[in-house]
């Protein structure tokens, strides 16, 4: 759920937009928004979760970790995020 100061600022980013008042831009920002997102959780679950398991010394779980994080996590960014976005793929390479 988004928080109010969220809500705001994806307000005022719209406002911002060139043609602001038309929904086709509205949902153009909104769907690179939602990618965004995705590559953010994607980054976030893949090398948070390594490196706190790493630290801990938890060789197991950061095996099964990394496993099933790159099978689902993966999926989801691949077929959501790359067919819009194809153009991206060499950001996400730098950081997966």
């Amino acid at each position: 759920m988004l928080s109010g100061a969220e809500l705001r600022e994806i307000q005022k980013q719209i406002d911002n937009l060139p043609h602001s008042t038309e929904p086709r831009s509205v949902a153009e920002f909104m769907t690179l928004r939602r990618d965004v997102m995705f590559l953010e959780f994607d980054t976030a679950v893949r090398h948070c979760m390594a490196d706190t398991f790493l630290s801990t010394g938890n060789i197991q779980a950061y095996k099964v970790g990394s496993a099933r994080v790159k099978c689902g996590v993966h999926v989801i960014v691949l077929d959501i995020v790359w067919p819009t976005h194809s153009s991206l793929l060499a950001i996400y390479r730098l950081i997966k």
